[in-house]
């Protein structure tokens, strides 16, 4: 498996699953959008949301790309907090920001349709995973939950 892991296939299911919500989204745009709050409020939550992302993102990024050519498996840094900080950051963090800018709730489902999908195509990483690390990543998997950094595990592998 390449760096980039399940990743492609991850963002290809998750875009044409959020396509329904993006057509609904603009096709009720007039009656979607929040005008009874400041705009600025949600320009500045997702400024703010963005902000904490992008530098999580970029961390795990650079630090998952250092292991990956060291044939390590990553558990340390952000990888501590959440098996996959990358996904996290994009479902918690870089979407809901950007999606913030549009002032429209439905669009804020987007990121639960991403996690969904990635619940589903995770699990051809994790074998993997478990594969080529074997006993380390079944111990780290125990550990450490999948995407909510500090969520209690339940048993390896299946939680959040």
């Amino acid at each position: 498996m390449t760096v980039w892991g399940i990743g492609g296939k991850w963002l290809l299911w998750s875009l044409l699953a959020s396509a329904p919500v993006v057509v609904c989204a603009a096709v009720f745009r007039e009656s979607l959008v929040v005008t009874a709050i400041s705009p600025w409020w949600f320009y500045g939550a997702g400024i703010a949301i963005l902000l904490a992302g992008i530098p999580f993102w970029f961390i795990s990024a650079i630090t998952l790309r250092k292991a990956h050519q060291a044939e390590t498996l990553c558990t340390s840094g952000v990888f501590a907090l959440c098996r996959n900080p990358i996904y996290a950051a994009w479902i918690l963090f870089l979407v809901p920001g950007f999606v913030l800018f549009f002032r429209n709730p439905l669009l804020l489902a987007i990121p639960f349709i991403m996690y969904v999908v990635l619940r589903l195509v995770l699990p051809g990483e994790e074998a993997w995973l478990a594969e080529k690390y074997g006993e380390a990543y079944r111990d780290y998997s125990k550990r450490v939950a999948r995407i909510l950094p500090y969520a209690r595990r339940k048993s390896p592998m299946t939680d959040d």
